[in-house]
């Protein structure tokens, strides 16, 4: 749609360099890390493997309705469900599985071994419902149901009119309502952009 190509158009260039550092040291760390991806950013993807050296990948040219993809949150959701199959379709029995973005700040280091596997750990404070969804980090039977959250967005009630994402028919009021109704264990919140200074900030150049 027309709406959807001036959203892409909008938005402004990844560096995918921007947060790397911070994701070397304080999300693999010590830590026997494997990296799946996928990304749209076709015109970053030496790049991009240069850099994370993933494990497997799929960076493709942007789709649209076509695909189900109807905005901006649909691309995102569709491709975190890309990069977690990659993941689920290596058969390798990971205790964890995390799902972030390249411009996510990690100002904290994850400590693995101090969280319930049982529980999904994620960004932000205990709010009702809506959730903060730049990061989760959990176990494959949650993050399996996680994965499916592309398939459920207009069920639980997302709406691509929504401008206010913590309201209903907002993304993240949609996202918290599909992982509290289907996830097992309980939310553990873990990093902040809130603050001074933040755990987590999105960081993008321009």
């Amino acid at each position: 749609s027309e709406g959807y190509q001036k959203q892409l158009s909008d938005l402004k260039s990844l560096d995918i360099d921007v947060a790397y550092d911070l994701f070397q040291k304080n999300v693999i760390a010590d830590f026997d890390v494997d990296t799946y991806i996928h990304s749209w950013s076709v015109d970053k993807k030496d790049l991009i493997i240069e850099k994370y050296k993933p494990k497997n990948h799929i960076i493709e040219a942007q789709r649209g309705p076509d695909d189900g993809i109807k905005d901006n949150i649909f691309s995102v959701w569709y491709s975190r469900q890309k990069a977690l199959e990659l993941a689920f379709n290596s058969n390798i029995d990971y205790d964890w599985f995390l799902i972030t973005r390249f411009d996510l700040g990690f100002y904290f280091p994850l400590q693995y071994n101090d969280y319930d596997p049982n529980n999904v750990i994620l960004a932000g404070e205990g709010r009702s419902v809506e959730v903060n969804d730049v990061y989760f980090l959990a176990n494959r039977e949650n993050m399996k149901v996680i994965s499916k959250t592309f398939d459920n967005l207009t069920k639980y009630g997302y709406s691509v009119e929504s401008r206010h994402g913590s309201r209903e028919g907002g993304v993240h009021y949609t996202v918290g309502k599909y992982i509290r109704e289907n996830c097992s264990g309980t939310l553990q919140y873990v990093g902040s952009d809130r603050g001074t200074p933040p755990s987590i900030r999105l960081i993008r150049n321009g």
